[in-house]
């Protein structure tokens, strides 16, 4: 795959992908010289992990956690640190927290603030909690974010409609 620059010339975009007998993709390198590596677990064929490197660089190292009916549970980022900051520790992971209809009702993690623009410091990274409010068996949802589990709120609750399509009405 080739993209077409400005100048008329063609420069390659990704080249070298490779699908396991399920037809999964294992690896497919860019031509910015990054390529990615995925890895699935062998008995439910869920995505494990997802390396992307650069050279000898490890840019990002994703790995993934499910529970029984697929709701991805955990999701670690092993190539960042964890960041301290205000008395606490700020790990590169985010939990998941469904309910007995497997619906989305909590999630916890760390967030960039809006002003940050490149790299992760504790300045800029904070953590989040994000409670999602189910109303009956409805698609009426109320989310309300804090900016740490002490309850420090940074976005009012606000109730939205999540339409058929996955996006949320305004």
């Amino acid at each position: 795959m080739h993209i077409t620059t400005s100048g008329g010339g063609e420069t390659p975009y990704a080249f070298g992908l490779y699908h396991n007998a399920r037809g999964q993709r294992l690896s497919i390198y860019f031509g910015n010289g990054t390529n990615a590596a995925y890895t699935y677990d062998p008995n439910t064929f869920r995505e494990t992990q997802l390396v992307i490197m650069r050279s000898a660089d490890v840019m990002q190292n994703l790995n993934y956690w499910y529970d029984p009916v697929s709701n991805i549970t955990i999701h670690k980022d092993g190539s960042q640190r964890a960041l301290f900051f205000d008395n606490s520790i700020i790990l590169p992971e985010q939990h998941f927290t469904y309910s007995a209809l497997y619906r989305l009702i909590r999630a916890t993690g760390r967030k960039k603030t809006a002003s940050a623009t490149w790299g992760a410091t504790a300045s800029n990274i904070w953590e989040f909690v994000r409670l999602y409010v189910h109303q009956n068996i409805s698609n009426r949802m109320r989310i309300q974010q804090r900016r740490r589990p002490d309850g420090q709120s940074v976005m009012p609750e606000c109730p939205r409609v999540l339409l058929a399509t996955g996006r949320f009405a305004r």
